[in-house]
């Protein structure tokens, strides 16, 4: 151990710091004093746990000769330790991250086999796709935002291979309205209100989003569509129509 002297207010107080040979270099040659006079009174560890605690650098972890735990207390809290900047931002509430889910491999079950039935069989639908398999998350479900997002990078079938050139362009270049589409839901039923596709051109990546009456359609399928669900979005054509069905999986 060492220790050295400053002064507080007029009142010298003396400090006995815990210390070993590389830490016994970064002190102030000035504050270097050694001394073996508190060692017994004080443990190495008590000494190194109470510097921990309050999150000093470690030029000024110290301790503080006193009887009194309140008075060693206030102490410290008025004229010696300074809590640095850093960890006080490190203690502010951090913004809440959406969990990184694993998507893996493409689903076929039960839900797929009906939704597959139904566009084909009972719809009389045709060239069914699997556009994406993603997890809906706070933003997807956000009434505010009030659309579906279905990033490029992560679609299963390329744009083009459910696209036609003159839908591209429409989505791409149609203001921002983009393309109305019918969407068929989770229940089997193809939803009353048109949505749109549309393009946006994000920073890192560009987007498909299902918007407009978005809100609506999540509200009527609620008890499926939650957070973290995961769903599949497929593309087919009803009388050369395009169209869009979202199934849980």
């Amino acid at each position: 151990m060492f220790s050295y002297i400053i002064n507080n207010n007029n009142n010298n107080i003396k400090i006995v710091c815990y210390y070993d040979y590389e830490l016994r270099l970064l002190l102030p040659i000035k504050k270097r004093c050694f001394t073996t006079a508190f060692e017994d009174k004080y443990d190495h560890q008590q000494v190194k746990r109470f510097n921990q605690e309050w999150f000093l650098p470690i030029k000024k972890r110290c301790f503080v000769t006193f009887e009194d735990d309140q008075q060693v207390k206030k102490l410290t809290e008025d004229a010696i330790i300074k809590k640095p900047e850093s960890v006080l931002m490190e203690k502010k509430k951090k913004r809440k991250m959406p969990k990184k889910m694993v998507h893996g491999l493409v689903v076929n079950n039960d839900s797929t086999d009906q939704l597959k039935r139904f566009i084909t069989g009972e719809m009389f639908g045709l060239d069914m796709k699997l556009v994406i398999q993603k997890s809906l998350y706070e933003s997807d479900l956000n009434t505010t935002q009030n659309r579906l997002n279905m990033p490029v990078k992560q679609l299963v079938t390329r744009p083009h291979e459910f696209l036609t050139d003159d839908e591209m362009r429409v989505i791409e270049d149609g203001g921002k309205d983009g393309m109305e589409v019918k969407v068929v839901g989770p229940t089997m039923k193809m939803f009353e209100k048109p949505l749109r596709l549309k393009t946006w051109h994000m920073k890192n990546t560009d987007n498909f989003v299902l918007k407009t009456n978005w809100n609506e359609f999540v509200g009527r399928n609620k008890m499926v569509l939650k957070t973290y669900t995961m769903v599949q979005v497929w593309s087919f054509r009803k009388e050369r129509e395009l169209c869009f069905a979202i199934v849980p999986v």
